[in-house]
């Protein structure tokens, strides 16, 4: 959560603002984030004075939204992606080596920052579900490499698309993060796939604003 709450304040200066917008994130029934920080016990692992001020909390093994939405992604690998799914399991790659970073911090510590900024513009007008859609086109677009690869190969790519670099610097970071939004209105997830978890998570905690999202505190991509 800290890189969510990190990335806000880079985007917004305002410490105000930004609490709030992560404060949505976490608890509107179109976000629900906090249910991939929520335990089986349906008490939040998360506390939000203690999070803003850079502590987390909670433990992998007890986050069952975010189990829900790993499965979810593996089957939808399986039926787009057969072959790199063998691949991968014939390499013991797990889908937790690059989901679980994906997901939990929502791509942050991922892509470069100027990448994420194209991806977020996506997960703030649609909500959480499409990161399934960006997960599965960003495993179509590198398919043809990830094949090519052992599993030593496999972990470190992944590792290193944080520190993408070309001779276009940020502007070529921005192009794929835009290539790659391109791509994902072509990725079609049955609706069973996901039959709003998120809701029975996020309604757990009160919230202390409107359920709603007023435009002036709304998403500002810096470009």
């Amino acid at each position: 959560m800290n890189y969510v709450a990190g990335l806000l304040l880079l985007v917004s200066h305002n410490e105000e603002e930004s609490f709030f917008v992560f404060t949505q994130l976490m608890e509107h029934e179109d976000f629900g984030l906090a249910g991939f920080y929520v335990g089986k016990s349906g008490l939040s692992t998360w506390h939000r004075s203690s999070t803003w001020r850079g502590e987390s909390h909670g433990e992998p093994g007890r986050l069952p939204l975010l189990r829900r939405y790993l499965r979810a992604c593996e089957s939808l690998v399986a039926d787009t992606l057969p072959e790199l799914r063998e691949h991968f399991i014939k390499q013991s790659v797990q889908p937790a080596v690059y989901l679980h970073q994906w997901f939990l911090t929502l791509f942050i510590n991922c892509f470069p920052i100027s990448m994420v900024m194209i991806l977020w513009d996506v997960i703030m007008c649609e909500g959480l579900p499409v990161i399934l859609r960006i997960a599965v086109s960003i495993l179509q677009v590198l398919k043809d490499s990830l094949l090519s690869m052992e599993f030593e190969d496999i972990i470190k790519f992944f590792k290193m698309m944080k520190t993408y670099h070309d001779e276009d610097g940020e502007l070529g970071a921005v192009k794929i993060g835009q290539l790659l939004m391109k791509h994902t209105e072509h990725v079609h997830i049955p609706d069973d796939t996901l039959q709003c978890p998120w809701r029975s998570f996020s309604m757990k905690i009160v919230v202390g604003h409107h359920s709603s999202l007023p435009a002036s505190h709304g998403w500002r991509s810096h470009r």
